[in-house]
């Protein structure tokens, strides 16, 4: 069979990458088939070539059956991208409903082949790897015919049994056309043999293979995804699920209490990268809101997915009726738009990290009942640039991809800021902690963003800059921008004052110099309650703090002031929210304006006169307004005043959030001269509570006022649609002054008796109320001892356990310090030891190289010895021994010269060994000395010391052992050449022998 190297013809059209089979768990019957053929497990069909993109290699080690000689076909080697099948008959294409289902493209399989009316032979490119495409030759050129790319190849098959007509058949599944009107054809093909066919399944076998990290290139690569967005809600009859439209570039049109369904497709586009495989979603959460923490983000549970090749998808429902969904739930007023985020976390194949997409969207909600006749737009479409960089290990050839960061194109043109800091661990457990708890919310809580987008900036300037030129005189639009948006929070100093008309005050500013450092009779019921005020801020929170300072000295300065009011409570809140804004200088003359010109002190004037005066205009607001629950309040006994003091008297900064008191603060600041601000809050907040507050009894009210209320208003989307509320509640001044006349009209005409026995019931359903709370609080104070006390006693025992732990490890540390005394006096003494044996090594070894070269010259002179003597012995008579031609009387009385030189030498051999003898025995005395050093320390006797001491001992015992059979060598040496002389008759004189060799 010929094969074809190529490159990759489908990297165009590779733009989302290749098939992930994960979504089928079961295997294709072309993949049970070639297991059957081959004889191998999966592992041996892991067809992954080493090619261009440089993925890993796995080689086959299955043994295919030999076909016929003409029909014989072999795969290339696996370093190759596409296979090239010749005389591949390609039989046509039918449509399909099901791409997945192998039981209906076995049927049409089977149809084709039977027809064959459209049959052409074709040559078949069959590509390994998942960017390849699937491309058909006409049969023996290069003409292209068609070309599939894997990635929209949905399912192979191959054909049925032996007998059967599709036993040399195949077909595969593509999707042809957009996602929404996707239209789905079986290409079936017949081959030349059913080996063929297996070698072809092998091939889209290894081209579906999930693609690996390792195939991306070296360095920073960057990847473009499509991501849209589609909210669905349930029918009228809870069949089915019906999209929802938008309006604008951003934002759904929803309704209340409708069960939703949140759809996200994912889409890699750009050919230029390779396809990332995504394999499922780990997770998908929800937030009401624009600036969310970590705690805002609800998991929605029984979230699905798939991946048809195409786009990753994904499917979550979430029931709005639930109470961390309130906000995308309640109708939102006028134009006001709530916003919602959806984080989204895939898993990418060889990825250790999740790819974490994050999409915001604003929504309008309408009533249920809402009927929407232009459905228009439905998707939302968000582009997000991921950014990799290739961070490699210590091993060679080996790392991994590391996320940059993945940003969205909305974050690039600014249009919303990026939500990831706010996802951080900078919003804390304890926050998410407070929100599910019982305890009431402190003052001073929350946290206000100081950013601002950039056109808002640009909107303020342009008003500033006209307002400053003029301050008597507001700009046009600033009611409005107010009422909507709010002041931003960098701008609320010189906004707030300009709104009041600080900017003449001069004499007030003189004022108070002089009035802060007076004297007040209210100075230690003012110290009292400093402390409570704001405790959860950071400016308030520390006893003696600058804040505190500040705000003792701004109250007491008032109370001098105006000596009529004097003090309340508070009036301590009113002034810490104008001080967490200005200089103290400012917020007193911004807090004197607040108090005169919008009706404060009226409220605290002659007994609180003024206060009873709003508690009878707000209850028949409420039984204008809201008749349904001002019937529940009279039912339950709830009276006004029990929950509207608080409001009024601290115009909302005591328990609500920062951020929900500085906007009700705008708003106050705008509009509270002309508009009775305060009843349009108050009417909002009840309002908007309303259905909660009609399922609760007395306790449950009371306790919804003091602590749920306050703490649904953490999220700012809730604090934006309760203004927008506020503003639309119609409430004139002459409503007002009419309800405020009637209530005079009504006192004056009641019997003196009949109103004092009146208040008489109010003040005793005052005082059981108040008692109520009394034993509620002081049986918390006994729950709360007795806890303290439990963990106290936890906390007495926890730390006795620690102290006899710490002097447990005190012990050990200090027998730790003695053993490493000791080990280092051992050290010492061992490497004292060791210098001397190094010495004496030393010196051994220069004895022993004397010793060497005295033997070398005693065995040369030995041998020069010997040889004359062999030459003396070679000239005596053999019969008697001496010279042939002399006279024997004569030879025998005269001294042979030659006996007394070999005596010589004798005598000097005796001489070097008594110097052997003596050297042993110095050795030897070394030996013994050591003996006695290594055994003085019976302590250390099994210690390394010992160990160290008897191997040193042993290296000198080998040392001196090397001496002896040196010194033996030599003496080995002269007794053989004693022996020679004795076997060749040479006599020695046994006395001088024996005495030299004692």
């Amino acid at each position: 069979m010929a094969a074809r190297e190529t490159g990759d013809p489908g990297k165009e059209a590779s733009q989302s990458g290749a098939m992930d089979r994960t979504s089928s768990p079961a295997k294709p019957q072309w993949l049970e088939d070639a297991d059957k053929t081959v004889g191998a497990s999966d592992d041996n069909l892991d067809l992954r070539s080493t090619n261009s993109n440089g993925s890993d290699n796995r080689n086959s080690s299955a043994t295919l059956p030999t076909p016929p000689e003409d029909d014989r076909i072999s795969l290339p080697s696996e370093t190759e991208d596409h296979v090239l099948f010749p005389n591949v008959v390609y039989l046509g294409a039918a449509s399909m409903r099901s791409p997945r289902a192998e039981a209906e493209i076995m049927k049409y399989l089977a149809t084709l082949s039977r027809e064959e009316k459209t049959s052409v032979l074709v040559d078949l490119l069959v590509p390994r790897i998942p960017q390849g495409t699937v491309v058909l030759y006409e049969q023996g050129t290069e003409d292209e015919v068609a070309k599939y790319p894997v990635f929209r190849i949905i399912f192979c098959a191959k054909g049925g049994k032996t007998t059967d007509t599709t036993s040399n058949c195949f077909a595969f599944t593509f999707g042809h056309g957009s996602n929404e009107e996707a239209v789905f054809l079986c290409h079936a093909f017949r081959c030349q043999s059913a080996e063929q066919v297996t070698n072809i399944m092998m091939c889209f076998a290894s081209a579906f293979r999930k693609p690996v990290t390792s195939r991306l290139s070296q360095g920073e690569l960057a990847f473009v995804f499509d991501v849209s967005v589609e909210i669905k809600e349930e029918d009228s009859k809870g069949a089915a699920y019906a999209a929802c439209p938008r309006e604008g570039r951003d934002c759904f049109k929803l309704r209340a209490n409708l069960p939703k369904e949140i759809v996200v497709h994912v889409l890699q586009v750009g050919p230029e990268n390779p396809h990332l495989s995504l394999e499922k979603c780990s997770g998908v959460w929800l937030a009401a809101g624009k600036n969310i923490s970590r705690s805002d983000l609800q998991r929605l549970s029984g979230e699905s997915w798939s991946n048809n090749g195409k786009q990753f998808n994904v499917f979550c429902r979430f029931d709005p009726r639930e109470e961390k969904f309130l906000l995308l739930n309640t109708e939102t007023p006028g134009e006001h738009r709530s916003y919602m985020t959806i984080v989204v976390d895939i898993t990418v194949a060889g990825f250790e990290e999740t790819l974490t997409f994050i999409i915001r969207s604003k929504a309008r909600i309408f009533p249920p009942s809402e009927k929407f006749w232009m459905p228009g737009r439905r998707q939302l479409q968000e582009t997000f640039f991921l950014r990799l960089f290739w961070k490699a290990t210590k091993e060679s050839n080996k790392g991994f991809y590391k996320v940059i960061n993945l940003e969205s194109q909305s974050q690039r043109e600014g249009r919303f800021p990026s939500v990831l800091p706010a996802l951080d661990a900078s919003s804390s457990e304890d926050e998410t902690a407070d929100s599910d708890s019982d305890e009431q919310m402190l003052s001073g809580s929350g946290r206000v963003s100081r950013e601002c987008e950039e056109g808002e900036l640009k909107v303020w300037s342009e008003i500033l800059t006209k307002w400053r030129t003029n301050l008597a005189v507001r700009p046009k639009y600033l009611n409005s921008i107010i009422r909507r948006d709010g002041i931003p929070q960098s701008l609320r100093c010189e906004v707030w004052q300009n709104l009041a008309g600080c900017f003449n005050s001069d004499e007030l500013l003189e004022k108070y110099k002089s009035l802060s450092v007076q004297d007040s009779p209210w100075e230690s019921e003012i110290t009292k309650d400093i402390s409570r005020t704001f405790p959860a801020h950071e400016f308030f929170k520390e006893a003696g703090s600058e804040g505190q300072d500040q705000l003792f000295r701004v109250i007491k300065a008032y109370s001098i002031y105006d000596p009529e009011t004097g003090y309340s409570q508070s009036l301590s809140f009113i002034a810490a929210t104008i001080l967490l804004q200005m200089p103290e200088e400012n917020a007193f003359c911004l807090f004197v304006r607040v108090m005169e010109n919008y009706g404060v002190r009226e409220m605290m004037r002659n007994d609180f006169e003024g206060l009873r005066v709003r508690f009878h205009q707000l209850n028949c607001l409420i039984e204008e307004k809201i008749p349904d629950l001002h019937f529940h309040l009279q039912d339950t006994g709830v009276e006004v005043h029990m929950f509207a003091t608080q409001w009024f008297l601290t115009l909302f900064t005591a328990r609500f959030p920062l951020f929900c008191v500085f906007r009700v603060f705008d708003l106050f600041l705008c509009d509270g001269q002309n508009v009775p601000v305060l009843f349009q809050v108050a009417i909002a907040l009840l309002r908007l509570a309303k259905n909660d507050l009609l399922s609760l009894d007395f306790e449950g009210i009371l306790r919804f006022f003091r602590l749920t209320l306050p703490k649904r208003y953490k999220n700012e989307d809730f604090v934006s649609v309760l203004l927008q509320q506020a503003v639309t509640e119609k409430i004139s001044r002459k409503k007002m002054a009419q309800y405020e006349a009637a209530q005079v009209q009504e006192r004056n005409a009641e019997d003196p008796l009949e109103r004092a026995k009146k208040d008489t019931r109010e003040l005793m359903g005052t005082v059981m109320r108040l008692e109520r709370e009394n034993d509620q609080l002081a049986h918390e104070l006994i729950n709360g001892k007795i806890q303290l006390r439990s963990e106290l006693d936890n906390a007495e025992d926890m730390n006795e356990l620690q102290q006899k732990e710490i002097a447990r490890l005190n012990c050990l540390v200090i027998d730790a310090e003695d053993e490493t005394k000791r080990l280092r006096d051992e050290a010492s003494m061992v490497k004292e030891l060791c210098r001397n044996m190094e010495n004496e090594t030393r010196r051994i070894e220069e004895s022993k190289s004397q010793y060497k070269q005295i033997n070398l010259q005693l065995e040369k002179r030995l041998e020069i010895m010997t040889a004359k003597l062999h030459s003396v012995q070679n000239g005596l008579c053999k019969a008697c021994k001496f010279p042939p031609d002399g006279d024997t009387a004569q030879s025998n009385c005269q001294t042979n010269p030659d006996e007394e030189k070999i005596k010589m030498l004798e005598l000097e051999l005796a001489r070097t060994k008594l110097a052997l003898v003596e050297k042993e025995c110095y050795t030897q005395e070394l030996l013994h000395q050591l003996n006695l050093a290594s055994q003085g320390d019976q302590a250390s006797k099994n210690s390394w010391l010992s160990k160290t001491t008897k191997s040193l001992g042993t290296m000198v015992g080998v040392g001196s052992s090397f001496e002896r059979r040196t010194s033996g060598s030599a003496s080995s040496v002269a007794r053989n050449s004693f022996s020679n002389s004795k076997d060749t008759g040479v006599e020695r004189e046994p006395s001088n022998s024996s005495h030299d060799l004692s």
